[in-house]
């Protein structure tokens, strides 16, 4: 493979994580492992490792919103149901769909950063400790080991 295709491919798993976010991830990481594309791999772990932090953070919300649901379900269960608050449980819901409406256009428009930023080399400053588990994940020491070529800091 050429270096052009190591980085085709890392941004493809990236972009694929869009539409199949898991599938994206799991399937490049496997064909980034029997293709020897070690840079690829690294960007597998990392969209991974992204999807990962994306459903904690969706399940968090989600927990947090069925607990605030408690008061108003035990009152259904106890047949009270002029005494719940209808305002205060429309705009929770309001407020949970609105955050993960954008957490998803967030994860969005991350994926595409990221695909853009792996198909032109780029590396993101600093070794982050996302970035640390993801080259441990992915066997690699350094973010671009079969890479030659500068390595463009963002």
């Amino acid at each position: 493979m050429t270096n052009r295709d190591h980085r085709t491919l890392a941004a493809l798993i990236h972009y694929a994580g869009i539409p199949f976010p898991w599938m994206g991830a799991i399937v490049g990481y496997f064909v980034a492992l029997a293709t020897g594309n070690q840079y690829a791999r690294y960007h597998a772990a990392r969209a991974f490792l992204g999807e990962v932090a994306a459903l904690l953070v969706t399940a968090t919300v989600i927990i947090i919103s069925l607990i605030m649901s408690i008061p108003s379900a035990q009152l259904v269960l106890q047949g009270q149901w002029d005494q719940i608050d209808w305002v205060a449980m429309l705009v929770k819901s309001v407020v949970v769909w609105l955050m993960l409406a954008l957490f998803g256009l967030w994860n969005t428009v991350s994926s595409i950063i990221q695909g853009t930023r792996a198909l032109r080399q780029e590396e993101w400053g600093k070794n982050r400790g996302l970035d640390r588990l993801a080259l441990k994940l992915s066997g690699n020491t350094h973010r671009h080991p079969s890479l030659s070529g500068p390595v463009t800091r963002v």
